[in-house]
């Protein structure tokens, strides 16, 4: 299923490739810069979309709507 897919492709990927283009997003994300380029880099790099969503609450935080009622 995805999981073993996920858990192959991060098997054979660059680790270090993946964490240093997780590294510039979060930089571009606290830069205010454009994160395009990064989010790009990242998911050439093979970085999971929960690695990457990971990456960026750790610097713009979790939306949470308030209910108003």
């Amino acid at each position: 299923g995805q999981a073993r897919e996920v858990r192959a492709v991060r098997a054979s990927r660059d680790a270090a490739a993946v964490g240093a283009a997780l590294a510039e997003l979060k930089r571009a994300c606290r830069s205010g810069a454009n994160v395009m380029p990064a989010l790009i880099a990242a998911c050439r790099a093979l970085a999971t979309e929960g690695e990457i969503v990971a990456a960026m609450v750790e610097v713009f935080g979790r939306y949470s709507e308030r209910a108003v009622f």
